[in-house]
């Protein structure tokens, strides 16, 4: 297998994605089904609704708008293996790749620990990214489990 050291850097800038809008309002949608389920007062039903639908507004916001301050916007993936995540407010910080992440021919979750406590997810559907990046990402990520 060839060195690190030979692999071309990968800039990954996610845009919108379609497949994560639908997941977040039905994940969300059926949240809130399952509360009319519950054996609550209404005023219970209608509070725990309220957080429901702020969950959904955020998580949006955050994840498919990309409006959020701390959104990642630009990821850089160097051919040391090192990560630089860019956010929306434009700030940069190195992160490392968490071995929990997820990588699947649709889907791919970036987990990244930016320190002791500081943890941060990227979720990449493949309709997020053009089908060149996601498909190098895939690669890449399938060759560094293999090798670590």
């Amino acid at each position: 297998m060839s060195s690190r050291r030979y692999v071309i850097p990968l800039r990954i800038s996610p845009g919108f994605s379609l497949r994560l809008t639908i997941l977040l309002i039905l994940v969300h949608l059926g949240g809130i089904l399952m509360l009319f389920n519950m054996q609550w007062q209404w005023w219970q039903i209608v509070l725990m609704s309220s957080v429901v639908l702020i969950s959904l507004i955020y998580n949006f916001g955050r994840h498919v708008l990309q409006a959020h301050q701390q959104s990642i916007t630009e990821i850089n993936w160097a051919s040391d293996g090192r990560w630089l995540l860019t956010t929306r407010s434009g700030n940069s910080f190195q992160a490392r790749l968490s071995a929990n992440s997820f990588l699947h021919p649709q889907l791919v979750v970036l987990n990244f620990n930016r320190g002791r406590w500081k943890r941060q997810s990227v979720v990449l559907f493949r309709d997020a990214l053009d089908q060149e990046s996601f498909r190098r990402l895939r690669v890449r990520l399938g060759r560094e489990a293999c090798v670590d």
